[in-house]
């Protein structure tokens, strides 16, 4: 219900809902705070995040950007989480958060930097994957050597096949999404071969039970992404269960 609250800008729900807390979370407080420019209590709670270890600089960072659209205060409130006193997983999870900002203002570039310097933090891992997901946003335009790059990269990448049964639900699915990456990837790159060969090799992947027809719909997704960009008809396919058909041109 808060949420809702926000998205009404009905501040004085939100105050209702804040004070059946005893505390809070800081991220829920600072909202309101920005909304309504109240530098003091604005000020405070800054003051609040600075010395915290914890990830609600930057949650807070997401609602402000989310509900307010104010990238410029999102931005500030990230970058308290990279301080050298936090611990290394804030620190990177403030870093992508500012390559997806980066991203969000349609700024490839910036965010292509930003996702390098995650890639240097000390405990990085998955960061090639979260770029290569931002490389295949339809709206942004990703260089045609930035895209190569990417998917070599993803290439490389260790498929981490031997964790699937022992992980959890990410290192299950880590496999897979790499293979939808590099069929999207391959996909924008207009390289429709090598994108029916990833995607094939997804639908041919053995799949965790619970989730059966998911992947499925991966491929048809990916499939139907190369399709509807280089055929003058859209893809067809019989049913969601099984994958899309490129139909000839006339």
């Amino acid at each position: 219900m808060w949420d809702l609250a926000v998205r009404e800008e009905d501040y004085d729900a939100v105050d209702a809902m804040l004070s059946r807390y005893a505390r809070a979370p800081l991220s829920m407080r600072l909202l309101p705070a920005f909304a309504r420019g109240d530098s003091a209590a604005r000020a405070r709670f800054v003051t609040e995040a600075t010395s915290s270890d914890s990830r609600q600089s930057q949650i807070s960072a997401r609602y402000v950007a989310t509900f307010l659209e104010n990238f410029a205060a999102a931005e500030s409130l990230a970058r308290l989480d990279l301080q050298e006193r936090r611990r290394p997983p804030i620190r990177l999870g403030a870093q992508l958060f500012l390559a997806w900002l980066e991203l969000a203002r349609g700024r490839w570039s910036a965010g292509k930097a930003a996702f390098e310097r995650a890639k240097m933090m000390e405990g990085a891992s998955g960061v090639e994957l979260e770029r290569a997901i931002a490389a295949t946003l339809p709206f942004l335009q990703v260089p045609l050597a930035d895209l190569g790059e990417i998917r070599a990269d993803v290439e490389r990448l260790d498929p981490g096949t031997g964790s699937v049964q022992t992980g959890g639900l990410a290192a299950q699915l880590r496999p897979h999404l790499r293979l939808y990456l590099l069929s999207l990837l391959s996909s924008r790159l207009g390289d429709r071969q090598t994108a029916a060969r990833y995607a094939a090799a997804l639908e041919a992947m053995r799949t965790p039970p619970p989730p059966s027809h998911f992947w499925r719909v991966c491929e048809v997704r990916c499939l139907s992404s190369s399709c509807t960009s280089r055929c003058s008809r859209p893809c067809e396919s019989s049913d969601r269960s099984t994958p899309a058909t490129c139909a000839p041109k006339r």
